[in-house]
């Protein structure tokens, strides 16, 4: 095969980039806006980023590899020649190549330049500097070139940034110089090794030649490490502008070192403390020479250690340094180079220093951030392309990329990690390893202020609202780490430590962690230890007041105080979670080893400063007496107080002072000290009982303040409009008006009550209170009734929210029995009337016929926006309204009046509220009535049959339920694949076999005729839990399986044949595929739409049980783009017949209000980033490649 040539008299130049990650990508995008140049050709072997340029870039051609693109040319090369002079359309679109820009990662790109020099696919090869890391491999590369008469340049974007060089020309004429670069970084700075192996007893009895050997591995194990710390530290892009400043001079000396966090010392200057007193002795006195006294103008680090980047009038918080090389040359001159990690922003940026002979700064100017840097960088990525462009045209010589700057690049870096080989400056003591979760306000204190103290603790990963779950799984996986912080809001700590605790890792989290007995739990199931973060049993004030306590004779008082000046908050409860909780810990935790029984005897709330006065009743069992606790809490207060007051002896702070802050900080790292040092043995998944307490009596003093406050606010509301005068103390929650279904107005809703007004002669207390004590029966159909309040004669009946819990509520209010007026009863003709529900467009108009009431009740069920009917609510209103009507066919001491039944559904998937009908309204039924209500009960009967009506029509249709398995046990226990006989099989957890429970309930009213299952022992676990319940045998389909990818599986796993066969699985089905092979995503598509039609021929009414992947190209085929749509586990897509008679429509997708509980469902397989399975294709970064759909 010939090379291509350059594109020749200034005529258009056809490239190929090879690389389409992030860099290569912008390549692209740059070539595509640059006039003369097109790129035709692209190589990528990530189907993922292979993907991206085919739907941002139409026209380009991807290729997997080299290979397949070179095999592309010999075949067109042969076509061209098959042609024989003749000139068609086809040959006029063929492949040319004049040059290749290679933008992948620098570890690779010596072997791609190899590749295609050999393969002779173009003359030129354009890479981005630099070509590798070793002089070595440069070399190589060069002579490849060469002899095959091919030119290769490689490019520094940065060269042909104009005002980088008017940044870096003032510097060559001083003696000394620094460079620093401030880089976005998704993960921490460079973690530091661990200390050099020494050698055993074992080692003792090899002989010499043998522990040379292990030294020297030993040696090479180390310097990969250093590669990857310094890969990572960003320090490679400034090696080009070192080399650039010098004149491609080798420096006589290098001095490296990868700080590691310490506790920071006094800073007489502006430099890098951490890094300062990490740096060898001979580089010290340099490193003072080349940094500037002045910490206003010349701080190029991170400032006094405070994680804080301060440069030439711009800051960047959340930074650490990541790397420091000073560099000696000839002369005296001195080059320092420093990276600056900058965590979780997306900011790059050059500064530049100088210092002359007599020591005095020279501001040589500084790099831009954030998008006027990224605009200046794609204007220079601009000039780099037209350079290669006139190169290949011959408008060109080379001038700026000569094979000179990697030779010297690649010198530098190996004398770097020579330096850093030699030197101990970035062994510390090994500890824990610590992931952290959160980067809040407090999280970002602790990260810069107490983590950078400790000696046996680690920080090696920061998670924080940015990262997808992917990521945070990634994390979690990792084996170097070993345990997690979790300081996010308490409303998100318990997903992220049950997620923790699965993946095996030790966890302390920052108070309150509701929900702490299950959490308990699955530390136990994975024997793991999990810790609150309560500082205070760390500080050494509140420690002597425990030592107090435990010395003390008698105690006469106890009370702790806790003033602060910050400002008032309104949600009390927020402040109990957040801050009282505190309090209470302290309180539990100061009685901790005394034989105690404790509970919360009275909770106030006063005043806009959300002041809290708690009382906790202490009974000593020993001595059998009684001592109140009293917790004093408050904001918005004019000093600041925390203390504990015993017997009139004080404890604690009453000032926020530099010392209140030290002491604050020093209690935190003793609290990580302590987590660092208790590993994870047998049984300390137990340490949490340590807390129940503590949570017992929260949760006692947050159901007190919440009956408080519902009071109150009624209290409140009835003042505002003058209907009572008596002081009314501020309260947390506002009264809000509640509009009736029906028209009654007045109502008041507050929290989990609604406050209706009583019309006169209505005494719906009272009736409430005899049919509770005379029909025990009935309680389940009427709301819970707690008091009747009258103010300024005004009855108000307080009862529960009906509509708490629904996110958006359908309420019915249907009238049966007995009207209120006789001239009503031709509207109710049934004993039944509509008298309102929910929708703005109803109309008030009499529905007397049979068929009025059903139509009303097929639009009360519709779902006007998905153009769907939630029909599957009727089965629970029938099976109550069945319930109810037992009872009044039996009961002879009431008659009902006017009284409503609220039929009440949440109209979106709502997994906590079911649908329901209550029985209200009963102010005008009559007591010892001595004969059964005939007339509420003909209502009710005729209700039932239309309703059962309204089902057996919509459960008549044809339709096909797509129900995805329950919950893997895998997907719980992480340690399940490495131990499995069938890895890629598993079995539903117990949470997967309730979920199935549930969905077979769901399904009990649906008339299946068919349930036919993957052969994956999870769906066949749901199957045969649907089977059980329904009364259906189910059947095996191999062509439902999951997605067989070809990119990501070495072959056809292996399936547990246990649940294949059996009473419950019909024997005579014939199967569509008797066997499944590895697949692209569209064989996937076919053979799932193959199944469907078949299975849609056989049987009128199918539940089939599949997976998410095979559901998905499912819904692909019906909507003819590609369904990337989460499904829940056990969740429910219907399907129904479309309505021009060809194939299938979507009536419902991702339905899950039938579940109990809604558990997390992860976008990928977990056991992915562990590498769990041994017969999956794993990619270059170690992880298992994704399959591709």
């Amino acid at each position: 095969m010939m090379m291509s040539g350059g594109g020749g008299g200034g005529g258009v130049v056809s490239m190929c980039v090879v690389g389409a990650g992030t860099r290569g990508r912008a390549r692209l995008a740059v070539i595509s806006r640059t006039a003369g140049v097109a790129c035709e050709v692209v190589v990528e072997p990530d189907e993922a980023a292979a993907a991206i340029v085919r739907r941002d870039f139409p026209d380009v051609q991807v290729f997997a590899s080299l290979a397949r693109l070179a095999a592309h040319l010999a075949q067109t090369e042969r076509k061209q020649r098959t042609q024989k002079g003749r000139v068609s359309s086809e040959q006029g679109r063929m492949l040319r190549i004049d040059g290749i820009w290679v933008c992948t990662g620098v570890r690779s790109r010596a072997d791609l330049i190899a590749e295609a020099t050999k393969m002779k696919i173009a003359k030129y090869i354009y890479c981005e500097a630099p070509i590798a890391l070793s002089v070595h491999d440069v070399q190589t590369c060069y002579d490849i070139c060469q002899k095959r008469d091919c030119e290769l340049l490689t490019g520094w974007t940065s060269r042909f940034d104009e005002k980088l060089y008017s940044l870096i020309s003032p510097c060559t004429e001083l003696c000394s110089a620094r460079l620093c670069v401030v880089k976005a970084s998704a993960q921490p700075p460079s973690p530091p090794l661990g200390p050099d192996r020494t050698p055993d007893d074992a080692d003792n009895r090899k002989g010499v030649k043998d522990k040379e050997k292990e030294k020297d591995k030993a040696k090479e194990r180390k310097k990969t490490e250093l590669q990857e710390l310094l890969d990572r530290s960003g320090v490679v892009d400034l090696l080009n502008l070192t080399e650039l400043l010098m004149e491609e001079k080798i420096p006589t000396a290098v001095h490296a070192v990868i700080p590691v966090p310490v506790v920071p010392v006094a800073d007489n200057g502006g430099g890098n403390t951490a890094a300062a007193t990490a740096v060898p002795t001979a580089a010290t006195a340099t490193t003072a020479a080349a940094t500037p006294s002045n910490g206003t103008n010349g701080n190029c680090g991170n400032g006094d250690g405070d994680g804080t980047y301060n440069g030439y009038g711009y800051t960047v918080a959340g930074t650490s340094t990541a790397a420091i090389i000073n560099m000696e040359y000839p002369g005296g001159k001195v080059i320092t180079v420093e990276s600056v990690k900058c965590l979780g922003q997306d900011a790059f940026g050059i500064v530049v220093s100088a210092v002359r002979v007599d020591g005095q700064v020279v501001e040589c100017g500084r790099g831009e951030m954030f998008a006027t840097q990224a605009e200046r960088f794609a204007e220079a990525m601009s000039q780099e392309v037209q350079y290669f462009r006139e190169i290949l045209n011959g408008e060109a010589v080379v001038r700026i990329c000569k094979p000179e700057h990697c030779y010297v690049t690649a010198k530098l870096y190996e004398m770097i990690v020579e330096s850093l080989t030699e030197s101990r400056a970035i062994i510390r003591e090994p500890g824990m390893r610590l992931l952290q979760i959160g980067k809040g306000r407090f999280g970002s204190y602790v990260q810069e202020s107490v983590l950078p103290r400790l000696a046996h603790v680690e920080t090696v990963a920061v998670a924080s609202r940015e990262h997808s779950q992917l990521e945070l799984d990634s994390l979690m996986a990792r084996k170097d780490i070993e345990g997690v912080y979790v300081c996010t809001p308490y409303d998100a700590q318990t997903e992220l430590v049950a997620k923790a605790l699965r993946y095996r890792k030790k966890v302390l989290c920052e108070k309150p962690l509701l929900n702490l007995s299950q959490l308990q739990q699955i530390a136990e199931a994975n024997d793991q230890f999990l810790a609150i973060a309560f500082h205070r049993r760390f500080d050494p004030e509140y420690i002597k007041a425990k030592e107090y306590i435990k010395h003390a004779t008698s105690l006469h008082s106890l009370v702790l105080e806790s003033r602060d000046v910050i400002a008032s908050t309104e949600d009390t409860i927020d402040a109990l979670y957040t801050s009282v909780v505190n309090d209470i810990d302290t309180v539990t935790w100061l009685f901790d080893d005394v034989d105690c029984q404790m509970s919360i005897k009275s909770v106030k709330v006063y005043g806009p400063g959300s002041s809290i006065t708690i009382v906790i009743a202490v009974w000593f069992c020993k001595y059998d007496t009684y001592l109140d606790v009293q917790i004093n809490y408050g904001r918005d207060f004019p000093s600041f107080r925390q203390q504990v007051v015993v017997d009139g002896k004080r404890f604690g702070y009453d000032s926020k002072d530099a010392c209140y802050w030290s002491v604050y900080a020093e209690a935190y790292r003793r609290q990580f000290e302590w987590f660092g040092k208790v590993g994870s043995t047998p049984g300390q998944g137990n340490f949490c009982q340590v807390y129940t307490r503590t949570h017992e009596l929260l949760s006692e003093a947050v159901d007190r303040v919440s009956d408080e406050q519902d009071l109150m606010a009624v209290t409140k509301h009835l003042s505002h409009h003058g209907l009572m005068s008596p002081k009314i103390e501020p309260v947390v929650e506002e009264f809000k008006e509640f509009k009736g279904v029906a028209g009654h107005g007045g109502m008041l809703v507050c929290g989990g009550r609604i406050y209706k007004p009583l019309a006169s002669g209505e005494n719906e207390w009272h009736i409430y209170t005899l049919m509770k004590e005379r029909l025990p029966a009935l309680k389940q159909y009427i709301p819970k009734i707690y008091d009747q309040v009258r103010v300024n004669d005004v009855a108000y009946l307080v009862m529960k929210n009906l509509l708490e819990g629904y996110v958006n509520p359908r309420v019915l209010d249907l009238k049966v029995g007995e009207p209120s007026d006789l001239h009503k009863i031709p509207n109710q003709s049934f004993g039944i009337r509509v008298a309102g529900y929910t929708n703005d467009n109803f109309s008030r108009r009499a529905v007397q016929s049979y068929n009025d009431i059903v139509s009303f009740f097929k639009d009360f069920l519709k779902d006007r926006e998905l153009n769907s009917y939630r029909y599957e609510e009727v089965p629970y209103w029938l099976e109550r309204l069945r319930g109810l009507k037992q009872v009044f066919e039996e009961q002879t001491e009431f008659r009902m009046c006017a009284a409503s039944l609220l039929f009440i559904y949440d109209s979106v998937d709502n997994e906590h509220q079911k649908p329901t009908v209550v029985l209200i309204d009963m102010g005008r039924a009559k007591e010892n009535s001595r004969r059964v209500d005939h007339m509420f009960c003909f209502g009710l009967r005729n209700l039932i049959t239309m309703l059962e009506e309204i089902h057996r029509l919509f459960t008549s249709r044809h339709a096909i339920f797509l129900c995805r398995h329950g919950f893997r046990v895998d997907y719980e226990d992480l340690t399940w694949v490495p131990k499995a006989t069938y890895p890629h099989d598993p079995p539903l957890s117990s949470e997967g076999m309730r979920q199935a429970q549930d969905l077979a309930e769901r399904l009990k009213y649906e008339n299946i005729d068919a349930i036919v299952s993957s052969p994956f022992t999870r769906a066949l676990h749901t199957a045969k839990i649907m089977a059980e319940i329904l009364h259906v045998k189910y059947v095996v389909e191999p062509a439902l399986s999951e997605f067989m990818s070809v990119t990501n599986r070495r072959g056809i796993p292996n399936l547990d044949p246990t649940m294949t066969t059996g009473p419950l699985v019909d024997s005579s089905y014939k199967k569509i595929f008797k066997n499944i092979t590895l697949e692209n995503w569209d064989s996937m598509c076919e053979r799932v739409h193959e199944s469907l039609v078949r299975l849609s021929r056989t049987y009128k009414r199918i539940a089939i049980v599949s997976h998410r992947s095979t559901f998905q190209a499912m819904l692909t085929v019906i909507l003819g783009d590609k369904f990337k749509k989460q499904l829940q586990f056990c969740s429910i897509t219907s399907l129904l017949p479309s309505s021009n008679e060809v194939g299938w429509k979507i009536d419902r997708i991702n339905s899950y209000s039938h579940l109990s509980k809604l558990v997390d469902c992860p976008e990928h397989n977990p056991n992915y980033q562990t590498v769990a399975y041994k017969d999956m294709i794993v990619g270059p970064d170690g992880k298992i490649l994704p399959s591709g759909y």
